[in-house]
């Protein structure tokens, strides 16, 4: 599996390097966005880490346990860094807004 390096203002991200771009519908508003690959493997870590941070209980707690899976198998189990997690969504946003504006603007605006 090739990784993609996103440098942000505070670490560097090393997710998946997707091969294919795809289109995105945003859930909300119906509007969708073609995004290249790597726009995608960006926006798919964006909203997995908006989705852990929404459903975990986060609120007033410093490390949350995360089990993730895909198609019913385990791919990460740890603990996960509250504070620093919700700084790298910040950064990972602003630089997919810098990245593709207009994409943002459709998808995660």
């Amino acid at each position: 599996m090739a990784t993609l390096k996103i440098k942000l203002r505070t670490k560097t991200l090393h997710i998946e390097k997707y091969e294919k771009g795809e289109n995105i519908t945003n859930p909300l508003s119906g509007q969708s966005a073609y995004l290249i690959p790597d726009a995608v493997a960006l926006y798919d870590w964006i909203m997995g880490i908006n989705m852990i941070l929404e459903n975990s209980g986060v609120a007033g707690r410093k490390k949350v346990f995360v089990a993730a899976t895909v198609a019913d198998q385990p791919v990460f189990f740890g603990l996960m860094d509250v504070e620093e997690s919700l700084v790298l969504f910040d950064e990972a946003r602003e630089y997919f807004r810098t990245m593709w504006p207009k994409e943002y603007m459709t998808l995660l605006d």
